[in-house]
């Protein structure tokens, strides 16, 4: 009843199994952690505008600077990558940016990138009238939607981000927070 053969089928198949069971264990285990460390960086980054200047006004084209703010509240090195972001204005769309980062944000500081955004006023307002008054102009509330792609242990990992502000509220001294 006892052969080789059946011995060394039964031995890989064993191996096989087990070898199967724990490349899953890992591979459950490594998605997990990487579900979780985006989960915990989406709370950790915290984003704001310190910066605001109009480049150029006019009634077909107007071209504002911003300084977008990254501030990394957890305790260890964040690696930026990748920004993507819908830019809206007064919830009208005005343009995509996608720029490539190379920028650390050390534990518990703070980092700014210069973001250029272009659009048409006339979309954003809707009339001539709307656009010469300078409440209205200083009323216009920009909403950023997108993501970064930050890289941890060598993997990147995107985190979304939502905010908004008037102009007059990035116009602000202090900056917005």
């Amino acid at each position: 009843w006892w052969k080789q053969d059946n011995f060394d089928k039964r031995y890989k198949k064993a191996i096989s199994k087990i070898l199967f069971a724990t490349g899953s264990l890992v591979l459950i285990a490594g998605a997990g952690t990487y579900f979780y460390q985006q989960y915990l960086l989406t709370d950790y980054l915290c984003y704001g505008i310190k910066g605001f200047r109009i480049k150029k006004a006019g009634l077909d084209s107007t071209t504002v600077e911003l300084m977008l703010s990254i501030e990394n509240k957890a305790d260890l090195d964040i690696e930026l990558k990748k920004m993507t972001m819908d830019v809206y204005a007064n919830d009208v769309y005005v343009a995509k940016i996608n720029q490539e980062v190379s920028r650390s944000i050390k534990p518990l500081s703070t980092t700014e990138l210069p973001v250029t955004i272009s659009f048409n006023p006339k979309k954003v307002l809707g009339s001539v009238l709307n656009i010469v008054t300078a409440t209205s102009l200083k009323d216009i509330k920009f909403r950023f939607d997108g993501k970064v792609v930050v890289k941890k242990f060598g993997i990147p990992i995107p985190i979304p981000f939502d905010f908004g502000y008037t102009i007059s509220q990035m116009m602000a001294p202090s900056g917005a927070s």
